[in-house]
């Protein structure tokens, strides 16, 4: 996205600290059942587990509620039920304990809502903890220990744009190949696929980089007013595809939102690049730019579509709802079209939009909301975006500095890094 947006069992618990003071006026909240399957490893040298304990932490909680599981030793399982106050993001630590106390084992899962109705069964398998023992050492980090298996969300597919503090299409400063290669290097473990926007300035090495890290790429043309840049963007972006450096290609981003294009003009460039590449093509746009255009759907293979709940002013908590009724609505509209979600996100900061206020907790939730629908649903999609970019607070405004997964220095923000990890 390289302009401005322009549209709008019963068990023992142990209440560690509890609403104990002020006369007795506050009570705890409400509680819910939650349903817990541990598994326990064994390693030889070991001393046996005594008991498994589950403390479980989150907002409005004061303190940590610690609950011990029944341990069967001979299936080296750990199953109960749960009572937990209801509220969102609690995390579920979950310790296997030798009888003097220490930790032989442990795990953790991502963040958890608990809630009245329905809440679904939480299965973890336990890993050796770090400690005193010769047997093992294990450190509970995921980059470095297991880069095939993730908790949480797992690996996704995300938006790359490679520009860093300082850099910037508009200033005509471009990241270095270097730059870029330690960027996808540093997404590897983490992502699947990317989707690139550009094809020159040294944009057309994304693939390539990517391809040797075995990240699968979404290529991109930037299309804008200038017909000989965009001339030079496509017969890039074609050879990436002949060479197989893309699975899926597109040709610009949001043009006739900006309106750098006629409808026709695009048409016609999608139609050149059509003839000379053998991977799916289409372009990006606004699901609302896919309704009024039937035309330009029907000249791609795939529908790529951006959603942002953020810009058309939808409080966080309904983002979600906002993002599937415009799905459907494509749905509906092109039943024989092949949906992509090319970008979709919250920002973790930035001016309000409406209802939409930026902020890092709601830019987390829906990022995993988004996430597990996909995987429900099969679908295929790409996070907006994987690094924040600062040269888009010139065309954004502030809010366009905090689209990222990572800030832009590249450490991961803390609130993703609880739901990967």
């Amino acid at each position: 996205m390289y302009q401005a947006r322009l549209w709008g069992v019963s068990f023992l618990l142990l209440w560690a600290v509890v609403g104990c003071g002020g006369g007795g006026t506050n009570s705890p909240p409400s509680l819910s059942p939650v349903s817990i399957i541990v598994s326990v490893p064994t390693r030889q040298g070991a001393p046996p587990v005594a008991k498994v304990v589950v403390k479980v932490t989150g907002p409005e909680l004061e303190g940590t509620l610690t609950y011990e599981l029944p341990y069967d030793a001979e299936n080296h399982q750990a199953t109960g039920t749960l009572q937990v106050p209801n509220g969102i993001d609690r995390l579920f630590v979950v310790e296997a304990l030798a009888a003097e106390g220490e930790v032989l084992y442990t795990g953790q899962t991502g963040l958890v809502d608990v809630d009245p109705v329905q809440n679904d069964p939480i299965t973890l398998e336990l890993w050796p903890s770090s400690g005193r023992f010769g047997w093992t050492v294990f450190h509970f980090n995921l980059l470095d220990a297991i880069p095939s298996a993730y908790p949480g969300i797992g690996r996704i597919r995300a938006c790359y744009s490679p520009f860093r503090d300082g850099q910037s299409p508009n200033t005509g400063v471009y990241p270095s190949e270097e730059e870029m290669r330690e960027d996808l290097t540093l997404l590897q473990p983490l992502v699947k696929a990317v989707r690139t926007f550009g094809a020159t300035h040294g944009l057309e090495r994304i693939p390539v980089i990517a391809q040797e890290l075995g990240i699968a790429c979404l290529a991109g043309a930037w299309i804008g007013k200038d017909n000989e840049a965009n001339q030079q963007e496509i017969q890039n972006l074609i050879a990436i595809a002949q060479a197989g450096q893309a699975e899926k290609v597109a040709v610009g981003s949001e043009v006739l939102l900006r309106g750098d294009l006629t409808e026709a003009e695009l048409i016609a460039l999608i139609q050149q690049v059509k003839q000379q590449v053998s991977v799916p093509l289409s372009t990006g746009a606004i699901y609302q730019t896919w309704l009024d255009h039937p035309d330009l759907a029907e000249a791609c293979d795939y529908l790529l579509v951006h959603a942002y709940p953020y810009w058309e002013g939808f409080p966080a908590e309904r983002a979600l709802e906002r993002t599937q009724t415009a799905y459907q609505q494509l749905k509906t509209a092109y039943p024989q079209k092949p949906l992509v979600l090319g970008e979709v996100g919250w920002p973790s900061g930035g001016q309000t939009q409406g209802q939409a206020v930026p902020n890092s907790v709601s830019q987390r939730r829906f990022v995993r909301q988004v996430v597990e629908w996909a995987e429900a649903e099969g679908m295929e999609v790409y996070l907006f975006e994987a690094f924040d970019e600062q040269w888009k607070t010139a065309e954004e405004g502030s809010v366009g500095a905090h689209w990222g997964l990572f800030l832009s220095d590249r450490t991961m923000k803390p609130e993703m890094r609880k739901i990967w990890f």
